[in-house]
């Protein structure tokens, strides 16, 4: 007997914000994220708002973008407050539910 689990439909809107390069999510992170969503959902979006003002990070997403499905990079004009910046990726989110996600805490 298999067990195969069922993927649900809905689809899932992932906000990650990045306000400095201490917080800025690795490639491994991104893609282990992906990769657990797309185990359990059919739809999904990762979110990610830059609200750091780096090139290092805008050039680290932007190699991601090109490899895995699913990212949206936005990339913040300049530097506004965490809960501005979360309410940008609330704004730009089309999932049916939003999961306002933080790397470096969460598990």
């Amino acid at each position: 007997m298999t067990n195969v689990t069922k993927k649900t439909e809905s689809f899932i809107s992932v906000v990650v914000t990045v306000s400095s390069n201490q917080d800025s999510p690795s490639e491994q992170q991104l893609i282990e994220l992906s990769a657990q969503l797309n185990h359990c959902y059919s739809d999904y979006e990762i979110i990610i708002i830059d609200n750091s003002g780096l090139t290092y990070v805008e050039q680290q997403v932007t190699k991601l973008l090109s490899s895995v499905k699913s990212f949206r990079y936005i990339k913040l004009g300049y530097k506004v407050s965490p809960d501005v910046a979360k309410a940008a990726g609330l704004e730009n989110a089309i999932g049916d539910y939003v999961i306002l996600y933080d790397l470096m805490t969460d598990p």
